[in-house]
């Protein structure tokens, strides 16, 4: 499996990163990408149900955030 399940995207593709938190019963946070043709992905992995330990989450996206910066985009021949 892939950490976007039966989902897939091109690193171009990807133009936000973000962790989105669910309180209610209990506590989870998990990692989105939002695409650039305005989908969000919701990664199945890493992801959080301790408030106090989310450390891992913001070194995975600040990892993701810098390999999509590092990764060449498509020019749409528009200037």
């Amino acid at each position: 499996g892939s950490l976007f399940g039966r989902r897939s995207c091109a690193w171009k593709d990807i133009r936000h990163v973000e962790i989105k938190e669910r309180r209610g019963r209990g506590y989870s946070a998990w990692i989105y990408v939002l695409l650039a043709d305005g989908r969000s992905i919701k990664l199945k992995a890493p992801f959080s149900t301790n408030r106090s330990a989310n450390s891992e989450l913001d070194e995975a996206v600040s990892a993701i955030r810098r390999y999509c910066m590092h990764t060449p985009r498509r020019s749409t021949g528009r200037h």
